[in-house]
């Protein structure tokens, strides 16, 4: 079917307003639940996640594993677990890539706190299913939007930073943490607006080799 790409369906659609494209990734996010079926259900029952990570959870390598720890999550899965969720917030699911940005800190060293947010998230997807990334045929122009945190990762220090921009739909999307430590909120500001500034730059001189100078 051609209207899957990469586990993506897209399904295009026309009308007198204009073309709208929806971007879902149904089946593949109902497989990942099915392998992940048994845990989900010891770790949250019949409950249902209505936000895609747990408030105000920062992993982070300072907190140490007990013995015994990361070796039992890389045996359940982690690694796979997260890999898989990356796929499927990079393509139709934005509204996690702070989770996600969260649970690969502990790719190589996951706890069973990052373990029970990885699962948190795929409950999130799992309740979603059916949503994605909407495109649809507007004319106004590119709006970027940009934020940092100011609580810092105990292990070095820095912030969570995150962009997107948007033309009908997220073009640009970025949750992730800044390469330096700011002195206090206001560096932090500036240098997540530099990080965004470079895509609106990339975008711009795209936009201007394919003919839409204007």
């Amino acid at each position: 079917d051609s209207s899957f790409v990469l586990g993506v369906k897209r399904t295009l659609t026309r009308s007198p307003d204009g073309w709208q494209l929806d971007m879902t990734m149904t089946s593949f996010i109902e497989d990942l639940v099915t392998t992940f079926q048994d845990d989900l259900t010891q770790a949250f029952g019949k409950r249902k996640m209505s936000i895609p990570f747990p408030e105000g959870l920062i992993l982070t390598k300072s907190d140490l594993p007990a013995e015994g720890e990361v070796e039992r999550n890389i045996a359940r899965g982690y690694q796979r677990l997260v890999g898989s969720l990356l796929w499927c917030v990079r393509h139709v699911s934005p509204i996690c890539s702070y989770g996600c940005s969260q649970l690969c800190k502990l790719m190589a060293t996951p706890t069973d706190l990052a373990w029970n947010a990885a699962l948190h998230m795929l409950n999130y997807l799992s309740c979603n299913k059916h949503e994605g990334i909407t495109f649809r045929e507007v004319d106004t122009s590119m709006n970027g939007f940009v934020d940092a945190s100011n609580k810092d990762d105990p292990t070095d220090g820095k912030t969570q930073y995150g962009y997107v921009i948007f033309w009908g739909g997220p073009l640009c999307v970025k949750s992730g943490k800044l390469n330096h430590v700011g002195i206090n909120s206001t560096y932090n500001e500036y240098m997540a607006l530099h990080h965004c500034i470079k895509q609106i730059v990339w975008l711009r001189q795209l936009m201007e080799e394919i003919g839409l100078v204007h």
